[in-house]
């Protein structure tokens, strides 16, 4: 079934393994369409397209097909020429690599929510949080419950402040 607007394609990661490089972090995953294997995904690491080796033609369709129905990207530079935002077109590769990188930030809130509240506000880009640190050393789970509930009071004072420990459904304990 091809991609549409109304549809979406679940994107999930296997195997996911990376190390420092020259421009970046270099990276090899396996990734799956929907609960099946889609392929395998590289980057060395030194500038250059993302490899992508689907497991088959249809899987490559799906998600060529899905990467094609959504809206255009909203750059963070505006266009020379006009002076707006630049707008870019989604393909499989800046797909799989904002999926990956959405995968490791969640996991990286997952960690951090363990012992800290974490927040966003409506200043805050895309990918940058605020903390209070919850938990500490040797505190008793009453006086890390009570850490928390004063967190959550002072971030309700900041008008638009989401704390993401609610939506991740991790607090510290």
């Amino acid at each position: 079934m091809p991609a549409t607007l109304t549809s979406t394609i679940n994107i999930t990661f296997k195997k996911h393994r990376s190390c420092r490089a020259d421009e970046g972090d270099a990276w090899s995953c396996e990734f799956y369409l929907d609960g099946r294997k889609g392929g395998d995904a590289e980057y060395g690491g030194h500038g250059g397209p993302i490899d992508i080796h689907y497991v088959n033609d249809e899987m490559k369709a799906l998600l060529q097909d899905y990467a094609a129905s959504l809206p255009p990207q909203k750059c963070s530079f505006d266009d020379p020429k006009t002076g707006k935002p630049c707008m870019m077109d989604w393909n499989d590769e800046l797909l799989l690599d904002e999926k990956r990188e959405d995968m490791l930030q969640e996991r990286e809130l997952k960690r951090w929510c363990k012992t800290k509240v974490v927040f966003t506000t409506p200043d805050c880009r895309k990918g940058q949080y605020q903390q209070y640190v919850a938990k500490r050393r040797g505190e008793s789970p009453e006086q890390v419950r009570d850490t928390v509930e004063w967190c959550k009071a002072e971030i309700a004072k900041e008008e638009g402040a989401v704390i993401l420990n609610e939506q991740i459904g991790v607090w510290p304990k």
